[in-house]
C-alpha cells in the first residue's frame, strides 16, 4: 500500500502498512513494528520530511479504511467463537438447558455453566453496535448463492438475548442494555443482503429484540434515559426502512433473471434437469419462448411487488399486494415467474404486524422516557412467579407435603 510513500520518506522505516486504532494511533507494521505514534505527531512528521500533506492524509485514511472493524466479519467470529466454547463441553449439547432458561427463567447447573462460559463474549457483542457493516455477495451464482451467515447472525441475535437476560438477573443492567441495542443493530443488518430470506431473518431478529425490551422493562431495567436511547435508536434502523423490502425486491429480481438466463443458455433437454435441482421434479414449459416471457415479466412483477410492499398505507399495499398475486395466479408475468418467485404476502404480513407491535412498545417508551410513566408501572411478576412454580417442582416429595399443609391450614394455626 505505501510502495509510492516510502521513497519519499527515507528519514523513516515504513514496511508495508499503516493501521489507525479507534484511539486514534497509528502503528506502521509490516516485517517488523516500526512506531506507535499519534495521529497529530504522525502529521507533524510533515514537516521534517518529504512526505506531504495530502499524501499523509491520503495514507491516513487508507489505513482507516483497511482496518475498521467490520460487524459482518465480527458476526462470523463471534459465532465461531461460541462454537468454540460449546465444544468444550465434550461435545454435551446444553442447548435444551439454555433454551429452558431463556423461556422459563429456570437455571440448571449445566445452563449456568454455559452462560459463564459465554458471558465474556458480552462486551464483544455489543461493541458490534458502533461497527460498520459491509458484506460482498457474489450475485452472479443466481439461485445457487448461499447465505451461511444469516443463520449464524440468528444464532448470535439468540446469544445475545441469552447474555442479556443473564445479565439482567445479576443486576448489571448496564450490559443488558448494550446488548440489547447490539440486538437491534444486528437485525438491522440482517436485513441489508437484499434478497426476502434476508428481511424476514430482519424481522426475526426485530421481534426477539422486543421480546428482549419487554424483558427488561418488566424487571424495571428500563428507566427514562434508556427509553430515550433506544427510541432514537429505533426511528434510526429497525423498522425505519420497510424491513428493505425495496432491495430485496431488485435482489429477488436480478437473482430470477440470471437464473433464467442460466436456462436460456442450456440445450433445451438439460433445463429441466437445471430447474429440478432448485425445485424438484416439475412439470414446466422450458421452451425459449417461455424463458423469454418470464425475463420480461418477472421484471415488472417485482416493480409491482415494491411499490407494494413500500406502500406507507399497509393496507392500500396488502391489496396491492393481493391483486399482483391474482395477476402472476393467471400467468400474467410467465408461468416460470409463478414457479420461482418466493411468497411475498406471508413476509409482508410479519413485517407489518411487527410495526404494530413495534408502535405499541414505543408508546410505552416514549411514556416512560417524558416521565409521564415511572418503570415500576412495568414491572411484572408473572416471570417470578413462573420461576417460583418450576422451582417448587424441584422439591421432594416430603417437602410439597408440607408446603401444602401449611397452605391448606386455618388461617389461624393453634399455639
Amino acid at each position: 500500500m505505501l510502495q509510492g510513500a516510502r521513497t519519499c520518506v527515507r528519514n523513516i522505516q515504513m514496511y508495508s502498512s499503516i493501521q489507525l486504532h479507534q484511539s486514534q494511533r497509528v502503528e506502521i507494521v509490516g516485517e517488523r513494528t516500526f512506531a506507535c505514534v499519534e495521529i497529530r505527531t504522525m502529521i507533524g512528521l510533515m514537516a521534517h520530511t518529504a512526505l506531504s500533506p495530502l499524501l499523509t492524509l491520503a495514507i491516513l485514511a487508507s489505513a482507516a479504511a483497511q482496518t475498521a472493524p467490520n460487524a459482518a466479519e465480527e458476526y462470523h467470529r463471534l459465532a465461531e467463537l461460541r462454537a468454540a466454547r460449546t465444544a468444550q463441553f465434550d461435545g454435551d449439547d446444553r442447548t435444551g438447558d439454555v433454551e429452558q432458561y431463556f423461556l422459563t427463567g429456570m437455571r440448571t447447573a449445566r445452563a449456568d455453566e454455559w452462560l459463564a462460559a459465554m458471558r465474556p463474549l458480552g462486551a464483544e457483542l455489543a461493541r458490534t453496535r458502533s461497527m460498520a457493516y459491509t458484506r460482498t455477495l457474489d450475485r452472479s451464482q443466481g439461485f445457487d448463492l448461499l447465505l451461511p451467515h444469516l443463520g449464524e447472525m440468528r444464532t448470535t441475535a439468540r446469544t445475545m438475548a441469552f447474555l442479556l437476560q443473564d445479565a439482567a438477573e445479576r443486576g448489571d443492567n448496564a450490559t443488558a442494555r448494550d446488548l440489547l441495542r447490539a440486538q437491534l443493530a444486528l437485525a438491522d443488518h440482517a436485513g441489508e443482503d437484499g434478497l426476502i430470506i434476508s428481511s424476514l431473518v430482519s424481522v426475526a431478529c426485530t421481534q426477539l429484540n422486543l421480546r428482549m425490551t419487554e424483558r427488561l422493562m418488566s424487571s424495571g431495567a428500563i428507566d427514562a434515559d434508556t427509553a430515550k436511547t433506544l427510541i432514537a435508536d429505533r426511528e434510526t434502523i429497525a423498522g425505519n426502512r420497510n424491513a428493505d423490502f425495496g432491495a430485496a425486491m431488485t435482489g429477488e429480481s436480478s437473482a430470477l433473471n440470471i437464473e433464467l438466463a442460466k436456462l436460456r443458455t442450456l440445450p433445451t433437454d438439460e433445463r429441466s434437469d437445471r430447474l429440478g435441482t432448485l425445485l424438484g421434479p416439475q412439470a414446466e414449459d422450458l421452451s425459449d419462448a417461455s424463458i423469454d416471457a418470464a425475463l420480461a415479466g418477472s421484471k415488472n412483477y417485482y416493480i409491482e411487488a415494491s411499490a407494494a410492499m413500500t406502500n406507507p398505507d399497509r393496507a392500500a399495499g396488502r391489496e396491492q399486494l393481493a391483486a399482483l398475486h391474482a395477476r402472476l395466479d393467471g400467468g400474467e408475468f410467465g408461468e416460470l415467474t409463478k414457479s420461482l418467485t418466493p411468497a411475498l404476502t406471508h413476509a409482508f404480513d410479519r413485517f407489518t404486524m411487527l410495526e404494530s407491535e413495534l408502535a405499541l412498545q414505543n408508546a410505552d417508551l416514549r411514556a416512560l422516557a417524558n416521565a409521564s410513566k415511572q418503570p415500576a408501572d412495568f414491572m411484572n411478576g408473572a416471570r417470578l412467579y413462573l420461576k417460583a412454580a418450576a422451582a417448587a417442582q424441584t422439591l421432594d416429595a416430603e417437602a410439597q407435603r408440607s408446603i401444602d399443609g401449611a397452605r391448606l391450614a386455618p388461617d389461624e394455626m393453634p399455639e
